[in-house]
Protein backbone atom coordinates (compact mmCIF):
# COMPACT_ATOMS: atom_id res chain seq x y z
CA UNK A 1 0.00 0.00 0.00
CA UNK A 2 1.29 3.54 -1.02
CA UNK A 3 1.48 6.31 1.50
CA UNK A 4 -1.34 7.94 -1.13
CA UNK A 5 -3.31 4.93 -0.12
CA UNK A 6 -2.74 4.99 3.67
CA UNK A 7 -4.02 9.02 3.58
CA UNK A 8 -6.71 7.90 1.45
CA UNK A 9 -8.24 5.42 4.11
CA UNK A 10 -7.24 7.24 6.79
CA UNK A 11 -9.34 9.92 5.47
CA UNK A 12 -12.19 7.59 5.20
CA UNK A 13 -12.15 6.14 8.03
CA UNK A 14 -12.25 9.62 10.05
CA UNK A 15 -14.99 10.51 7.85
CA UNK A 16 -17.01 8.09 8.52
CA UNK A 17 -16.26 8.16 12.44
CA UNK A 18 -17.13 12.20 11.49
CA UNK A 19 -20.62 11.28 10.20
CA UNK A 20 -21.06 8.42 13.49
CA UNK A 21 -20.55 11.33 15.43
CA UNK A 22 -22.61 13.60 13.96
CA UNK A 23 -25.68 11.11 13.37
CA UNK A 24 -25.37 10.35 17.40
CA UNK A 25 -25.28 14.27 18.24
CA UNK A 26 -28.28 15.01 16.12
CA UNK A 27 -30.48 12.23 18.41
CA UNK A 28 -29.63 13.22 21.23
CA UNK A 29 -32.39 16.43 20.80
CA UNK A 30 -35.00 13.62 20.09
CA UNK A 31 -33.78 11.55 23.08
CA UNK A 32 -33.98 14.46 25.32
CA UNK A 33 -37.35 15.60 23.84
CA UNK A 34 -39.05 11.63 24.61
CA UNK A 35 -37.62 11.51 27.96
CA UNK A 36 -39.48 14.99 28.70
CA UNK A 37 -42.28 14.80 26.73
CA UNK A 38 -44.32 16.34 27.43
CA UNK A 39 -43.69 19.70 29.03
CA UNK A 40 -46.40 21.83 27.65
CA UNK A 41 -49.94 21.19 26.60
CA UNK A 42 -51.06 18.49 24.14
CA UNK A 43 -54.09 18.88 21.85
CA UNK A 44 -55.63 16.28 20.42
CA UNK A 45 -58.35 16.86 17.13
CA UNK A 46 -61.69 15.35 17.01
CA UNK A 47 -62.89 16.08 13.76
CA UNK A 48 -66.74 16.15 14.61
CA UNK A 49 -68.52 18.36 16.70
CA UNK A 50 -68.77 17.91 20.90
CA UNK A 51 -71.07 15.37 21.92
CA UNK A 52 -70.32 12.90 19.35
CA UNK A 53 -69.19 9.45 20.46
CA UNK A 54 -65.73 9.90 19.56
CA UNK A 55 -65.92 13.33 21.15
CA UNK A 56 -66.77 11.65 24.10
CA UNK A 57 -64.32 8.93 24.62
CA UNK A 58 -61.40 12.12 23.80
CA UNK A 59 -62.72 13.58 26.52
CA UNK A 60 -62.94 10.86 29.19
CA UNK A 61 -59.08 10.07 28.02
CA UNK A 62 -58.15 13.68 27.85
CA UNK A 63 -59.14 14.40 31.46
CA UNK A 64 -57.16 11.49 33.10
CA UNK A 65 -53.86 12.16 30.66
CA UNK A 66 -53.88 15.77 32.32
CA UNK A 67 -53.72 13.92 35.30
CA UNK A 68 -51.09 11.64 34.47
CA UNK A 69 -49.02 14.07 32.54
CA UNK A 70 -49.52 17.46 34.89
CA UNK A 71 -49.85 19.28 31.64
CA UNK A 72 -53.16 20.10 30.26
CA UNK A 73 -54.31 17.88 27.13
CA UNK A 74 -56.80 20.10 25.20
CA UNK A 75 -59.74 18.60 23.13
CA UNK A 76 -59.77 20.59 19.48
CA UNK A 77 -63.27 19.76 17.72
CA UNK A 78 -62.44 20.59 13.99
CA UNK A 79 -65.78 19.32 12.12
CA UNK A 80 -66.39 20.20 8.75
CA UNK A 81 -67.23 18.34 5.81
CA UNK A 82 -67.72 15.07 6.88
CA UNK A 83 -64.22 14.52 8.74
CA UNK A 84 -62.28 16.02 6.19
CA UNK A 85 -61.85 19.57 8.27
CA UNK A 86 -60.28 18.03 11.16
CA UNK A 87 -58.29 15.30 9.29
CA UNK A 88 -56.24 17.03 7.47
CA UNK A 89 -55.37 19.46 10.13
CA UNK A 90 -54.33 17.03 12.32
CA UNK A 91 -52.26 15.11 9.46
CA UNK A 92 -50.34 18.83 8.46
CA UNK A 93 -49.44 19.57 12.22
CA UNK A 94 -45.95 18.37 13.40
CA UNK A 95 -45.06 15.31 14.62
CA UNK A 96 -43.65 16.28 17.77
CA UNK A 97 -46.63 14.65 19.73
CA UNK A 98 -48.46 18.05 21.01
CA UNK A 99 -50.85 17.57 18.37
CA UNK A 100 -52.85 13.47 18.35
CA UNK A 101 -55.85 12.62 16.32
CA UNK A 102 -58.58 11.16 17.74
CA UNK A 103 -60.06 9.27 14.41
CA UNK A 104 -62.49 6.89 13.63
CA UNK A 105 -64.01 4.38 10.41
CA UNK A 106 -65.40 8.07 8.62
CA UNK A 107 -61.66 8.96 7.85
CA UNK A 108 -60.78 5.36 5.98
CA UNK A 109 -64.43 5.73 4.64
CA UNK A 110 -63.39 9.31 3.50
CA UNK A 111 -60.43 7.62 1.54
CA UNK A 112 -63.12 5.04 -0.28
CA UNK A 113 -65.63 7.44 -0.94
CA UNK A 114 -63.92 10.86 -1.90
CA UNK A 115 -61.19 11.66 -4.88
CA UNK A 116 -59.85 15.18 -3.52
CA UNK A 117 -59.42 14.99 -0.23
CA UNK A 118 -56.41 16.78 0.79
CA UNK A 119 -54.86 13.91 2.87
CA UNK A 120 -54.21 10.32 2.71
CA UNK A 121 -55.73 8.86 5.83
CA UNK A 122 -53.26 6.03 5.98
CA UNK A 123 -49.69 7.35 4.67
CA UNK A 124 -50.07 11.07 6.28
CA UNK A 125 -50.99 9.39 9.95
CA UNK A 126 -49.27 6.70 12.54
CA UNK A 127 -51.86 5.00 14.00
CA UNK A 128 -50.95 4.15 17.66
CA UNK A 129 -53.81 2.35 19.39
CA UNK A 130 -56.93 1.41 19.20
CA UNK A 131 -59.72 2.79 21.78
CA UNK A 132 -62.65 1.38 21.24
CA UNK A 133 -65.37 -0.18 18.86
CA UNK A 134 -68.58 2.13 18.90
CA UNK A 135 -71.70 0.93 17.78
CA UNK A 136 -74.84 2.99 16.75
CA UNK A 137 -78.53 2.63 17.71
CA UNK A 138 -81.56 2.79 15.12
CA UNK A 139 -83.48 5.40 16.80
CA UNK A 140 -87.16 7.67 15.90
CA UNK A 141 -88.67 10.08 17.35
CA UNK A 142 -91.09 9.24 20.45
CA UNK A 143 -94.30 10.27 18.68
CA UNK A 144 -93.46 7.96 15.51
CA UNK A 145 -96.04 5.22 15.37
CA UNK A 146 -93.89 2.64 15.64
CA UNK A 147 -91.87 -0.06 17.67
CA UNK A 148 -89.95 -1.94 15.86
CA UNK A 149 -87.39 -2.15 13.11
CA UNK A 150 -89.92 -4.26 10.91
CA UNK A 151 -93.05 -1.91 12.00
CA UNK A 152 -90.52 1.12 10.39
CA UNK A 153 -89.96 -0.78 7.06
CA UNK A 154 -93.61 -1.49 6.96
CA UNK A 155 -94.55 2.35 7.57
CA UNK A 156 -91.91 3.11 5.18
CA UNK A 157 -93.11 1.26 2.48
CA UNK A 158 -96.89 2.52 3.19
CA UNK A 159 -95.12 6.38 2.22
CA UNK A 160 -92.45 5.69 -0.54
CA UNK A 161 -90.70 9.17 -0.57
CA UNK A 162 -92.18 10.64 2.55
CA UNK A 163 -89.94 9.51 5.54
CA UNK A 164 -86.04 10.89 5.72
CA UNK A 165 -83.25 9.72 7.55
CA UNK A 166 -80.21 12.55 8.95
CA UNK A 167 -77.18 11.27 9.25
CA UNK A 168 -73.40 13.33 9.32
CA UNK A 169 -72.79 13.59 5.87
CA UNK A 170 -72.08 10.97 2.99
CA UNK A 171 -68.86 9.74 4.15
CA UNK A 172 -69.92 9.49 7.80
CA UNK A 173 -71.13 5.93 9.50
CA UNK A 174 -73.92 7.78 10.78
CA UNK A 175 -74.96 7.71 6.65
CA UNK A 176 -73.57 4.26 6.22
CA UNK A 177 -75.82 2.17 8.61
CA UNK A 178 -79.24 4.02 7.52
CA UNK A 179 -78.48 3.84 3.77
CA UNK A 180 -77.63 0.05 4.19
CA UNK A 181 -80.81 -0.74 5.96
CA UNK A 182 -82.51 1.40 2.93
CA UNK A 183 -80.61 -0.98 0.61
CA UNK A 184 -81.07 -4.18 2.00
CA UNK A 185 -84.65 -3.44 2.61
CA UNK A 186 -85.65 -1.62 -0.26
CA UNK A 187 -86.78 1.56 0.99
CA UNK A 188 -87.45 4.65 -0.70
CA UNK A 189 -86.14 7.50 1.84
CA UNK A 190 -84.57 10.69 1.93
CA UNK A 191 -81.41 11.63 2.89
CA UNK A 192 -81.04 14.69 4.97
CA UNK A 193 -77.09 16.14 5.93
CA UNK A 194 -75.85 17.38 9.23
CA UNK A 195 -72.87 18.67 10.63
CA UNK A 196 -73.15 16.92 13.53
CA UNK A 197 -74.50 14.42 15.41
CA UNK A 198 -75.88 16.80 18.11
CA UNK A 199 -78.30 18.39 15.48
CA UNK A 200 -79.55 15.20 13.70
CA UNK A 201 -80.38 14.12 16.94
CA UNK A 202 -82.03 17.18 17.93
CA UNK A 203 -84.40 16.78 14.81
CA UNK A 204 -84.78 13.54 15.62
CA UNK A 205 -86.45 14.07 18.24
CA UNK A 206 -88.92 16.53 16.74
CA UNK A 207 -89.88 14.46 14.23
CA UNK A 208 -88.16 16.52 11.58
CA UNK A 209 -86.42 13.53 10.25
CA UNK A 210 -88.01 10.24 11.25
CA UNK A 211 -85.34 8.14 12.08
CA UNK A 212 -80.63 8.05 12.64
CA UNK A 213 -78.48 6.12 13.50
CA UNK A 214 -76.24 7.98 16.25
CA UNK A 215 -73.79 6.59 18.40
CA UNK A 216 -75.45 4.73 21.12
CA UNK A 217 -73.36 7.37 23.43
CA UNK A 218 -75.35 10.20 21.58
CA UNK A 219 -78.38 8.47 21.42
CA UNK A 220 -78.73 6.94 25.04
CA UNK A 221 -79.73 9.91 26.92
CA UNK A 222 -82.87 10.71 25.28
CA UNK A 223 -83.37 6.89 25.03
CA UNK A 224 -83.90 7.36 28.60
CA UNK A 225 -85.85 10.60 29.20
CA UNK A 226 -88.46 9.01 26.82
CA UNK A 227 -87.71 11.02 23.96
CA UNK A 228 -86.61 8.75 21.32
CA UNK A 229 -87.04 4.97 21.26
CA UNK A 230 -84.29 3.25 20.14
CA UNK A 231 -85.37 0.06 17.71
CA UNK A 232 -81.85 -1.68 17.28
CA UNK A 233 -77.97 -1.40 17.63
CA UNK A 234 -75.72 -2.13 15.12
CA UNK A 235 -73.14 -4.58 16.30
CA UNK A 236 -72.48 -8.31 16.40
CA UNK A 237 -73.80 -8.55 19.73
CA UNK A 238 -76.56 -6.34 22.02
CA UNK A 239 -75.21 -3.49 23.62
CA UNK A 240 -74.46 -3.82 27.60
CA UNK A 241 -75.87 -0.13 27.55
CA UNK A 242 -79.17 -1.18 26.03
CA UNK A 243 -79.73 -5.28 26.50
CA UNK A 244 -83.29 -5.01 25.93
CA UNK A 245 -83.11 -3.17 22.55
CA UNK A 246 -82.22 -6.28 19.92
CA UNK A 247 -79.73 -6.30 17.49
CA UNK A 248 -80.36 -5.31 13.52
CA UNK A 249 -79.65 -8.97 12.79
CA UNK A 250 -82.10 -10.08 15.18
CA UNK A 251 -84.68 -7.72 13.21
CA UNK A 252 -84.36 -9.67 10.64
CA UNK A 253 -81.43 -7.82 8.63
CA UNK A 254 -78.91 -10.98 8.48
CA UNK A 255 -75.41 -10.07 8.15
CA UNK A 256 -76.25 -6.51 9.23
CA UNK A 257 -73.18 -4.79 11.41
CA UNK A 258 -71.86 -1.38 11.19
CA UNK A 259 -69.78 -0.25 14.04
CA UNK A 260 -67.09 2.63 13.93
CA UNK A 261 -63.72 2.30 14.84
CA UNK A 262 -62.00 4.85 17.45
CA UNK A 263 -58.42 4.86 17.17
CA UNK A 264 -55.16 7.17 18.15
CA UNK A 265 -53.20 8.37 15.74
CA UNK A 266 -50.47 11.15 15.54
CA UNK A 267 -49.10 12.74 12.29
CA UNK A 268 -46.57 10.43 10.14
CA UNK A 269 -43.02 10.60 11.36
CA UNK A 270 -43.92 11.10 15.25
CA UNK A 271 -40.44 9.62 16.82
CA UNK A 272 -40.76 6.08 18.46
CA UNK A 273 -39.65 7.17 21.82
CA UNK A 274 -42.56 9.92 22.03
CA UNK A 275 -44.69 6.96 20.10
CA UNK A 276 -44.14 4.70 23.19
CA UNK A 277 -44.59 7.20 25.99
CA UNK A 278 -48.05 8.11 24.59
CA UNK A 279 -49.50 4.54 24.29
CA UNK A 280 -48.36 3.28 27.84
CA UNK A 281 -49.91 6.35 29.41
CA UNK A 282 -53.23 5.74 27.52
CA UNK A 283 -53.17 1.84 27.80
CA UNK A 284 -52.74 2.23 31.26
CA UNK A 285 -56.07 4.57 31.69
CA UNK A 286 -57.80 2.04 29.24
CA UNK A 287 -56.60 -0.84 31.33
CA UNK A 288 -58.62 0.60 34.45
CA UNK A 289 -62.06 -0.85 35.61
CA UNK A 290 -63.22 2.48 35.54
CA UNK A 291 -62.50 2.66 31.50
CA UNK A 292 -64.43 -0.35 31.30
CA UNK A 293 -67.57 0.96 32.94
CA UNK A 294 -67.05 3.95 31.15
CA UNK A 295 -67.73 1.93 27.58
CA UNK A 296 -70.78 -0.16 29.07
CA UNK A 297 -72.25 3.68 30.13
CA UNK A 298 -71.89 4.54 26.54
CA UNK A 299 -72.83 1.66 24.35
CA UNK A 300 -68.85 1.39 23.57
CA UNK A 301 -66.86 -2.25 23.03
CA UNK A 302 -62.92 -2.72 23.83
CA UNK A 303 -60.55 -2.54 21.62
CA UNK A 304 -58.78 -6.11 21.11
CA UNK A 305 -56.32 -5.93 19.18
CA UNK A 306 -52.83 -5.10 20.32
CA UNK A 307 -51.07 -1.50 19.91
CA UNK A 308 -48.40 -3.14 18.02
CA UNK A 309 -49.92 -4.40 15.90
CA UNK A 310 -53.18 -2.17 15.27
CA UNK A 311 -51.89 -0.15 12.48
CA UNK A 312 -51.77 -3.30 10.40
CA UNK A 313 -55.34 -3.82 10.61
CA UNK A 314 -55.80 -0.78 8.48
CA UNK A 315 -56.42 -2.73 5.29
CA UNK A 316 -58.87 -4.87 6.73
CA UNK A 317 -60.57 -2.14 7.97
CA UNK A 318 -60.67 -0.65 4.37
CA UNK A 319 -61.53 -3.92 3.11
CA UNK A 320 -64.58 -4.25 5.68
CA UNK A 321 -65.93 -0.59 4.27
CA UNK A 322 -65.12 -1.48 1.11
CA UNK A 323 -67.82 -4.20 1.12
CA UNK A 324 -70.57 -2.45 2.40
CA UNK A 325 -70.09 0.94 -0.26
CA UNK A 326 -69.76 -1.73 -2.63
CA UNK A 327 -73.36 -3.25 -0.84
CA UNK A 328 -75.20 0.25 -1.07
CA UNK A 329 -73.95 1.33 -4.68
CA UNK A 330 -71.96 4.60 -3.40
CA UNK A 331 -69.21 5.34 -5.66
CA UNK A 332 -66.39 8.41 -5.36
CA UNK A 333 -67.20 11.62 -5.78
Amino acid sequence: MTCRDRSRRRAGTWLLVSLSAAAGLSALPARAQATDYPTRPVRIIVPQSPGAGTDVTTRWIAERLSQEWKVQVIVDNKPGAGVTIGTDAAAKSAPDGYTLFMGGSAVYLTKLLSKSVPFDAVKDFRVLMGINDALLALVVPASLPVNSVAELVAYAKARPGKLSFGSAGGGSVTYIAPALMARMAGLDVVSVPYKGSGPLVTDTISNQIQFSVPAIATAAPHVASGRLKALAVTGARRSKAMPQVPTMAESGFEGFEVTSKTYLAAPAGLPDAIAEKIVAAVGRIIATPEYQRFLDSQGLEAENVPPGAYANSVQEELRRWQKVVDTIGLKPE
